[in-house]
């Protein structure tokens, strides 16, 4: 029997992808029929009561039009994966990003407007979509209460928060600019580490 929050992840990807699905210009049947699966299951897997393995799941993401990046994680969580621990800058920053965007899309895709007003503008929406977008790393009181807008767990992402965080402060010296332009700035590929990111990971 799945744990509570392994359950709880797999609704989350059954929303994810019925949200998909809603805005695709196809119905359940020809997804299934295009996929060689039965509507009845397809209808399980929309549902959070079925969870397919990786490869069905990536592939009707992609047939559906989202991008199936952005959902490994609450895969990952409704399958009890744990992600590799030691990640490139670059990866780690993707993967945050990919995460946190696969829980907007559960939650319905809502506008930063919008969740500027649910958050009683305590985040901008300038930062709500920058996040989004990738392209600003919050401090974790401000990204933490996004998760929690978008009704996700914080500790499910502070690890991933944690580790391009630290690289970002390292590269920075805590005097700001995007994450993307700080590894250009600082000649990492992606892979390459400051010596003090590198010894501290």
């Amino acid at each position: 029997m799945p744990s509570a929050g392994a359950a709880r992840a797999a609704r989350q990807l059954g929303a994810a992808l019925l949200e998909l699905l809603e805005q695709a210009d196809t119905t359940q049947q020809e997804i299934a029929d295009s996929l060689g699966l039965s509507p009845s299951y397809v209808s399980r897997i929309l549902s959070g009561h079925r969870l397919p393995g990786w490869d069905t799941t990536a592939t009707l993401t992609a047939k559906l039009g989202g991008e199936p990046r952005e959902l490994r994680m609450l895969w990952e969580k409704a399958w009890g994966v744990t992600a590799p621990t030691r990640q490139s800058p670059t990866r780690a920053a993707e993967r945050l990003t990919a995460a946190l965007r696969g829980l907007h899309l559960c939650a319905g895709r809502p506008s930063p407007a919008s969740l500027n007003t649910q958050l009683t503008r305590r985040l901008s929406v300038a930062s709500i979509e920058r996040a989004l977008a990738g392209e600003e790393v919050l401090d974790w009181e401000k990204f933490a209460l996004l998760v929690r807008a978008l009704g996700g767990l914080t500790g499910d992402f502070r690890p991933l928060w944690e580790a391009v965080h630290y690289t970002y402060l390292v590269c920075t010296d805590g005097q700001g600019g995007t994450f993307h332009d700080t590894l250009d700035q600082n000649g990492l590929d992606g892979d390459g580490l400051p010596p003090a990111a590198a010894a501290w990971r």
